[in-house]
């Protein structure tokens, strides 16, 4: 699996298909794997060269010596990735924590982004005192509860991932509203009517210029990521504006 050294942090990625490029950022806990197993890559990959990145602290990705999951820290290895693939801009679509990670390379690279897509995070505060209490286990059965396509292998790492590690990357939010509403990107929020971000995703997108918003009927925050039949054509509507 290729990889880039951003600071002597290993950060592990796949490139799928051709065409102009687009970023997965896939959420906490969980790896760029995930998008192919949730259905995306297929489909997009005909149309897009399909970047996977894993975060720090996941999958195949090193876990930071100095322990720093900032969104900056994030960013950066985005950043490196892209550097390393010699794409000066691309689409960007990220989910929950990846979502973040959107927000902030926005924020502070705003010439290596195209479109920005978010799905299930919003740039406001929030306490994420409670997902630091889920273990490994917790989140197994998280996503066995909700019959979702992730492989044995995929289910498996999950089991063996760091508590300690998961729980790190979890830092309550900071309002980042100042730093994004100035910024001439096109936005997409996309979030599932059962989510408990949903009101707040779609406060942002009034409040935003150049910003859609689309959501997914009945769906919670995990339920509209494994929906990508509903998801994927949104993005490449999308995607398609001038």
């Amino acid at each position: 699996m290729p990889h880039v050294n951003n600071g002597g942090v290993r950060i592990s990625y796949r490139v799928h298909g051709n065409g102009e490029p687009l970023v997965l950022i896939h959420g906490w806990s969980c790896e760029g794997r995930y998008w192919d197993e949730l259905g995306y890559l297929g489909e997009l990959s005909t149309r897009f060269r399909v970047v996977l990145p894993d975060l720090r602290g996941h999958g195949e990705s090193d876990t930071p010596a100095d322990r720093d999951f900032s969104d900056a820290a994030f960013a950066s290895d985005i950043v490196a990735v892209l550097d390393e693939l010699s794409i000066d801009s691309a689409h960007l679509f990220g989910y929950s924590l990846g979502g973040w990670v959107v927000f902030e390379l926005a924020a502070s690279f705003s010439l290596r982004v195209r479109r920005a897509i978010v799905g299930g995070a919003h740039p406001y505060d929030e306490d994420l005192s409670a997902l630091r209490a889920f273990s490994p286990n917790d989140i197994v059965k998280m996503w066995e509860a909700l019959e979702s396509p992730l492989s044995q292998n995929s289910m498996k790492r999950l089991a063996a991932a760091e508590q300690r590690t998961l729980a790190d990357i979890a830092n309550d939010r900071v309002d980042q509203t100042a730093r994004l509403r100035p910024l001439k990107v096109p936005w997409l929020m996309i979030s599932g009517t059962e989510d408990w971000r949903f009101e707040e995703m779609k406060r942002f997108a009034a409040d935003t210029d150049d910003c859609e918003f689309v959501s997914i009927d009945g769906t919670d925050h995990i339920q509209t990521w494994m929906r990508s039949d509903r998801v994927s054509p949104l993005l490449q509507e999308f995607l398609s504006h001038e």
